[in-house]
């Protein structure tokens, strides 16, 4: 009879999960607004989407989110891949409207809405030291 020896496999880690990154742009909206939700997964074989939104997911990507209803969203995806499972959410909020005045300004962004404010104050500076006003 032949003794032998087994020798006992020395365990691997496996290599982390997928890089996920995720963002979304801007992070606060008006109402009938949309905001750029992008995210980007190396080493990912399949991405699902949960809470605010659902479904399978391509591995990178970018999507206009335009709620409904105001309130907190939260938009989470979970990655998989050779080395295991990575997740990450963002977060949307969506305020109402402003009421009153009948313009929509609530779907303009904060820097056009700042761009219109500077025009103004420069159509009410040069308008106040024109060479007529100044005599």
């Amino acid at each position: 009879v032949k003794l032998g020896y087994r020798k006992e496999l020395e365990a691997v880690s496996d290599p982390a999960g997928p890089a996920l990154t995720m963002t979304i742009a801007p992070g606060t909206i008006t109402l009938g607004s949309a905001a750029a939700l992008s995210w980007s997964a190396t080493d990912a074989t399949a991405c699902t989407a949960s809470d605010a939104w659902s479904g399978s997911k391509p591995v990178v990507s970018s999507v206009a989110m335009e709620p409904t209803e105001t309130g907190g969203y939260t938009y989470s995806l979970t990655c998989t891949g050779p080395g295991g499972t990575t997740a990450r959410s963002v977060a949307l909020l969506v305020n109402p409207k402003a009421s009153g005045g009948g313009s929509d300004s609530g779907s303009l962004s904060p820097f056009a809405l700042l761009g219109l404010l500077l025009a103004s104050a420069v159509r009410r500076r040069r308008a106040g030291s024109s060479p007529a006003a100044a005599s």
